[in-house]
Formats: C-alpha cells, structure tokens, sequence
C-alpha cells in the first residue's frame, strides 16, 4: 500500500472522527475548530519527503485509531501536589486529560489574569482565526480543530509575574484505547511584561 493511501485513511479516520465531535453539541469555538480543520484537510499528513520529517516516521501515529473523551476525569490533590515543582506550590495550572481543572491548580496573586477561551475569543478572533488559517504544523491545525476549550493567560503591559507558573498535563489513561486530548493554552502577553513558565507531562 502506498503512503498516499496510508494517510488518506488515516485523515479519513480523524476527519470522522471530528464529526462525532460535532454532534455532541455545537462548540463554543466551532468556528475556530473549522478553519483548523480546513487548514488540516489542506496541509494532509506529512510523508518521507517533507523536509521536516525526512528522518520521522508518522506512520504509526497516523494511523491510530483514536476515540472522544468520555466524560470528566479527575485526580487526587496528593497525585497533583507531587508533580509541582518547588517553588511553583502557588502558581500551577493543572489540565487533566486535556482539560483545564480550577479545583486543582493554584494560581495565588494570578487568578484575575485566567480567562476562559470561549470567553476571550471574540477579542482574540482575528488573531487566532490568522493563525489557524496559516498553519503550516499539520499537527497543530489537528490539536486547533479539536480543542472544545481552553485558557488564556492575560499579562498586562509593563506587568512582571513574580516567581515561575508551572503548567501540568495529566493524563489518566483512563481509557482503553488512544483519546484525543487538545488542551490550548494562550499566552497573551502586554508590552515590556514578563512570566517565566515551565511545563511537566
């Protein structure tokens, strides 16, 4: 079987795969999620003679068969707690299987700066419809047309967050098979402002 064939499949498969997404319900960011996943239609998987993946086999992820999250996951305080760095016991935003948990992280002297994305996107529309829209990471566009939501992260000009914000990515495996999980995270940052992060999976 041909590459060609292995990834039409393959972008068969994820494009199906975003319609039962649909018809869970009309997402808040629907709109974003489309022109990512034209963007993806556009773009096709990568193969052995794109440049950036000349030495990367994508076969095997490509062709995964991947399901939808199945309800919300959870995890202990303890398990959490012992995945934050040292100083970082004030200042860390905790996603569980790809989706921003309040109730577990810790955002001390930074909790006015979290906005939920469906709420920050008509501000930002023109700025993340841009960059949907002319992605080059196939990758990318695919994790764009997934995400049900997000956060954003909101520095104000001439503003330094003291001490460094960790964000942690847990996954449960909770799940028999491979979910596509697509936590976004937007760093929206004002002029001369400053916020160190680090990030732990």
């Amino acid at each position: 079987m041909s590459d060609t064939l292995v990834e039409s499949s393959a972008e068969s498969g994820f494009l199906d795969l975003h319609k039962k997404l649909l018809e869970q319900g009309r997402p808040a960011l629907e709109e974003l999620q489309e022109a990512a996943l034209n963007r993806f239609e556009l773009l096709g998987f990568p193969h052995s003679k794109h440049e950036m993946y000349t030495f990367v086999n994508t076969k095997g992820l490509v062709a995964t068969s991947f399901s939808l999250p199945d309800g919300v996951a959870s995890v202990s305080e303890d398990f959490v707690a012992g995945h934050i760095y040292p100083d970082c016991e004030r200042q860390c935003l905790v996603f569980v299987d790809g989706v921003f948990d309040r109730g577990l992280s810790r955002f001390e002297g930074v909790s006015t700066n979290l906005v939920p994305l469906s709420e920050a996107y008509q501000e930002l529309k023109n700025y993340l419809s841009d960059m949907a829209e002319n992605e080059n990471d196939v990758f990318a566009s695919l994790s764009t047309a997934f995400c049900g939501e997000g956060l954003v992260f909101k520095v104000d000009d001439n503003t330094q967050i003291s001490g460094t914000v960790q964000v942690l990515f847990v996954s449960t495996g909770r799940s028999a098979g491979p979910v596509m999980h697509a936590p976004r995270l937007v760093w929206q940052l004002g002029k001369l402002s400053e916020v160190k992060v680090i990030e732990k999976f």
